[in-house]
């Protein structure tokens, strides 16, 4: 099997989350680009992430990390898959908290990795730092809706 060189990889991710944000600047009303987006992004997140340790084309954890295009773009990534996940059709709002899903627990995985890289450390912490203000700024909006019956609104759940 041949590999995809680094910069075809960067092009494919570019042109998913192109489709995906794009979506957001329009109502939404036809999903097939945006849900092939995601069904891309997601199927290969392991490689857009270099979450795989079987990749022949890194030779260390520290070029894997240099090169993982979900570390280094994760601030663009996360804030539209939130938003998609907030979607009316319920097909597609689950395809997006499926995405999300898989999307933080590779992250979860290249933050453990790139804390012990020193080179990588304050990358990590910048994103940790970035996670934990979404997830703040998250609970204090669902925290300061009015309607009670709305609870915690959590992606993927319905408002």
């Amino acid at each position: 099997m041949v590999e995809p060189r680094h910069e075809q990889l960067e092009a494919v991710w570019d042109k998913a989350v192109h489709c995906l944000r794009q979506q957001l600047d329009e109502e939404l009303k036809r999903f097939t680009v945006p849900r092939a987006a995601l069904s891309l992004l997601g199927r290969n997140m392991a490689t857009f992430a270099n979450d795989t340790e079987d990749d022949s084309r890194y030779e260390s954890g520290e070029t894997r990390l240099r090169d993982s295009l979900l570390l280094r773009h994760v601030e663009v990534l996360l804030p539209t898959l939130l938003e998609l996940g907030q979607q009316q059709n319920r097909d597609f709002r689950n395809d997006a908290v499926g995405v999300t899903r898989e999307a933080l627990a590779r992250l979860a995985r290249l933050l453990c990795q790139a804390h012990g890289e020193p080179g990588h450390r304050p990358r990590a912490v910048q994103v940790y730092k970035y996670l934990e203000g979404k997830v703040t700024e998250l609970v204090r909006a669902a925290a300061t809706r009015n309607d009670d019956d709305e609870g915690l609104s959590v992606v993927g759940v319905p408002r």
